[in-house]
């Protein structure tokens, strides 16, 4: 007893204790889930799948934040009709909370808007490069499900988001490059995570098409990568889509009548029973903090691959 007062005295009297020096595996929300969904190939419908996927949720009742981590071509917010005033460098500076740079979107959905904040942390100095992740990592007190909507391709930064999420939804659509390169960016990403991998097939023409272009690449994934790709679903081209872009508004909001509406709204439910389902940690490694480390370690000969 002697001794832990002691402890205690010393914590409380030394002034080099601040919030920089705070462990950086922390207790958080327990429940807090982050799900990547990336790409090989640009133009698949990744962002918009991202952002009706996170509306569909905050429908369902989960408190959503998605992540723009497109940090060369960010659009999550011009997708919401959205203008930010401040970002990311504003909370390494000090000069915002990270509640003070969250973006209000629409049916509930915060977002973060995307800047060089993130790439920046494996060149910040440690002190400032803890406090961005620990500030980023109150964002796991805030929601339930955090989307990271990443770039397309394999890049460094890429692979660092993507396997530091939870749950990685891959993209592609029938086309045969876009399967191609989903493909690669499973195999890429297989060296640093074993999954669990999700696909999902957009612009599909109907629900047999889907299936196959689902199954040919399971089977390739399997045999080759001995992993198990998981397919929970696929949307159907809808002209509707296009009308919802245009207008700035999330389909599912839009016309949620629209079969493609009710497609993501049945891929969001199959979500929700997945991490409902999945094991509750009281203590994990901080997801930021695991981008942190990936962003620091140098990009490998995976960059460039096909």
């Amino acid at each position: 007893m002697k001794d832990q007062a002691a402890n205690l005295r010393k914590l409380f009297s030394s002034p080099t204790v601040d919030m920089e020096e705070e462990p950086l595996v922390r207790r958080h929300n327990p429940l807090f889930r982050t799900i990547a969904v990336t790409s090989g190939k640009g133009g698949v419908g990744k962002t918009n799948f991202a952002a009706n996927l996170g509306v569909a949720l905050s429908q369902i009742g989960k408190k959503v934040i998605i992540f723009d981590a497109d940090l060369g071509l960010a659009n999550v917010d011009v997708f919401f009709d959205l203008h930010p005033k401040y970002n990311l460098k504003h909370v390494v500076s000090g000069e915002k909370e990270i509640e003070e740079i969250l973006l209000e979107g629409p049916a509930g959905v915060k977002v973060v808007p995307a800047s060089s904040g993130v790439e920046m942390m494996a060149n910040l100095p440690e002190r400032e490069r803890r406090r961005l992740i620990i500030k980023l990592g109150e964002l796991s007190n805030m929601a339930d499900v955090m989307i990271v909507d990443t770039a397309a391709g394999i890049s460094h930064n890429v692979l660092a988001f993507a396997s530091a999420a939870d749950m990685v939804i891959i993209m592609t659509t029938p086309d045969p490059a876009a399967i191609t390169d989903a493909y690669a960016t499973i195999k890429v990403l297989s060296r640093r995570k074993k999954g669990p991998f999700m696909l999902v097939v957009n612009m599909a023409a109907d629900e047999s098409q889907a299936r196959e272009v689902a199954l040919s690449l399971s089977l390739v994934v399997r045999r080759f990568l001995d992993l198990e790709l998981n397919y929970i679903g696929f949307i159907p081209f809808d002209s509707l889509v296009s009308k919802a872009l245009k207008g700035q508004v999330p389909l599912v909001l839009k016309y949620p009548g629209a079969l493609a509406s009710r497609h993501i709204m049945a891929i969001a439910s199959r979500i929700c029973n997945m991490l409902g389902s999945s094991r509750k940690r009281m203590y994990h490694m901080d997801f930021f903090e695991k981008v942190s480390l990936s962003l620091e370690e140098p990009p490998g000969s995976e960059e460039g691959e096909g």
